[in-house]
């Protein structure tokens, strides 16, 4: 296709334009508030919290709700309307994908379950399709799937990332979702990390293709991404606080962006086009950070969660995966 060339595309019912190197989709305003969710974890029991922040400006997070059931070791998707998360391991390999609108403060209410119950996994979304890739179900998991975040119902096969591998990040532009780190030894802490970044279509099923590799092996840290740039923050080993950065419509290597305000593992990442947070941690850590993601630097205080806790579920109403320009 030549620049500017225009399609209707079916898989996901969206509209896009072709930009010379990729195909993106039209951003329409769906009253993006520049919301971010942060739902359940540890501390180190399981915790039903759901606390949300807007990430446009600074401040301490604020009660949204609770999950159908305390849960942490999950990961977290979303459209501009609805937030996903799904997964778990606190107490057996478990299936179940809440939901909550974004927009609204209020309970979690059940959406349906993963194809594999697992936790420790990796997530990301477009603004139709939610995904969950890796985790532990007890050892290492290589399934991928999805859901239509529009309709309620279980999660279908997707296909599988390269290497099984638990305490895995994701993030996502409007066509590409990343899976990042992990580790591949059931053991924690395990000196099994990786430093494997790969790669999937997400309009399409099929296995992950291999993108290139962070500046360290890393195990659990947080990711999130504008529809350009995904970033991924801390994680394993414990004194771990750098940030780094990758341009997701490119293959290669990760590059050191800053770091952290302090080292901790178990982050969580939200972003919107402009900022990324990496909230939590290990062990009860009430944090939220933030960086610019437009510049290099080390990150800044935000605020804090309402309870201290690590290994929720996070998303936005405004992350890479969710259109154009």
């Amino acid at each position: 296709p030549i620049e500017g060339t225009v399609r209707f595309n079916d898989d996901l019912n969206t509209l896009e334009f072709f930009n010379g190197n990729e195909w993106r989709q039209f951003t329409y305003n769906q009253g993006q508030s520049g919301r971010a969710v942060y739902s359940g974890g540890l501390t180190p029991s399981s915790s039903n919290v759901i606390d949300y922040y807007n990430i446009p400006t600074l401040g301490n997070a604020v009660d949204f709700g609770e999950d159908t059931i305390g849960q942490g070791n999950k990961a977290g998707c979303s459209s501009a309307i609805r937030g996903l998360s799904g997964g778990s391991n606190d107490t057996g390999n478990d299936e179940t994908i809440d939901y909550v609108t974004i927009a609204s403060v209020g309970n979690a209410i059940d959406f349906g379950d993963l194809s594999v119950g697992r936790g420790t996994l990796a997530s990301m979304s477009s603004s139709t399709r939610g995904i969950w890739a890796g985790g532990r179900n007890p050892g290492n998991n290589d399934t991928i799937d999805y859901v239509e975040i529009a309709t309620l119902g279980n999660a279908l096969d997707f296909g599988n990332i390269t290497t099984a591998r638990q305490w895995v990040t994701g993030c996502s532009s409007s066509t590409r979702g990343i899976i990042a780190g992990g580790e591949n030894n059931p053991a924690f802490p395990s000196p099994g990390r990786t430093s494997r970044i790969e790669f999937i279509t997400m309009s399409t099923k099929g296995d992950a293709v291999l993108f290139g590799d962070l500046t360290a092996a890393t195990g659990n840290p947080g990711g999130c991404s504008n529809s350009i740039r995904g970033f991924f923050g801390g994680g394993e080993p414990q004194t771990y606080k750098k940030i780094d950065m990758i341009t997701i419509a490119s293959t290669g290597n990760a590059v050191h962006f800053g770091e952290l305000t302090s080292s901790r593992i178990a982050v969580n990442g939200a972003g919107s086009q402009t900022r990324a947070t990496f909230l939590g941690g290990h062990t009860n850590i009430n944090i939220i950070d933030y960086i610019s993601m437009a510049s290099g630097g080390d990150a800044q205080d935000f605020g804090d969660l309402t309870v201290g806790r690590w290994s929720g579920a996070s998303f936005s109403d405004c992350h890479g995966g969710l259109g154009g320009f």
